[in-house]
């Protein structure tokens, strides 16, 4: 489930996903697995648990941007003190060897939206 502005980026492999807006869950749940006999009381039921997944005010969802990115920062810079890192330090993705005209540099791997390069 992801809101209006959510990317999705993954790193291991898989066949299928269904990328859902919360908004829809239900009603496709509903449309597309009719051998999923639902009870009303278990559709309000999903419905309350998903609401309180939902951060509706603006200053809430700015409060958990932030966090998530103080989160990722630091998880980088451990895995930069640990040598670890071939992480983009802008986005997190990683970063490829690439081949430019004049020589050979490290580029995100999220290219054009990130344009981050190391040599």
């Amino acid at each position: 489930m992801f809101n209006n502005t959510a990317t999705l980026r993954f790193k291991d492999p898989f066949r299928k996903a269904h990328v859902i807006n919360i908004k829809y869950l239900i009603p496709t749940l509903i449309s597309e697995h009719s051998e999923i006999n639902l009870e009303q009381g278990l559709i309000l039921l999903i419905k309350n648990k998903l609401s309180k997944l939902e951060i509706t005010d603006k200053k809430g969802r700015q409060i958990i941007s932030e966090e998530h990115v103080k989160h990722i920062k630091s998880k980088l810079q451990k895995d930069k003190e640990n040598g670890l890192s071939n992480l983009c330090p802008k986005c997190g993705s990683s970063l490829k060897l690439r081949k430019g005209k004049y020589r050979t540099f490290k580029g995100c791997s999220f290219f054009p939206k990130c344009r981050y390069t190391a040599s």
